[in-house]
């Protein structure tokens, strides 16, 4: 019988890990209002410390490519909100961009991992240090204005909510 009890206890044990080690921690966010149900060409609303943005989500893989390539000019509140669907050290470029961005990737849990200047129709690859899911461009200089460094946390909310 001990035989017997220390064989379910030991599977009582391993299934009470594996759930502990496959749930999320308490408190620790993944996916933030629900992003990933917007389409291309929505429009979100991104609150940098008191700075609020207007950004087009691009979330398929061919919007997230084309970027903001053909675009001459982008007001000094808009961007472009590019959501991957995991985290990983996202490269961009500047090939046929024709605006001066700042790139700003940020990770699951929607604080800033890296900043870069994009310069027009440079082919540089620019890579983040840290894994993000995201990536915002902004108008060069934008995201220092608001005050924004490593680490700074945003929050993301659908345009058409108060």
């Amino acid at each position: 019988m001990g035989g017997t009890y220390t064989t379910y206890g030991k599977i009582f044990f391993t299934v009470v890990l594996c759930i502990g080690l496959l749930s999320p921690l308490p408190g620790a966010i993944d996916d933030i209002d629900g992003i990933e149900e917007y389409a291309d060409g929505d429009t979100v609303r991104i609150s940098i410390n008191d700075a609020v943005v207007v950004a087009t989500v691009a979330a398929r893989e061919e919007t997230r490519r084309r970027g903001l390539q053909h675009h001459s000019q982008l007001c000094k509140q808009c961007g472009m909100l590019f959501v991957f669907p995991s985290s990983a050290r996202h490269a961009f470029w500047m090939n046929k961009t024709s605006i001066p961005l700042d790139i700003v990737w940020i990770n699951a849990r929607w604080e800033i991992v890296d900043i870069r200047s994009g310069v027009p129709f440079d082919s540089t690859i620019l890579r983040p240090r840290l894994p993000a899911r995201y990536v915002l461009e902004l108008p060069h200089g934008a995201i220092r204005s608001y005050g924004a460094t490593l680490g700074t946390r945003i929050s993301v909310v659908p345009a058409n909510r108060p």
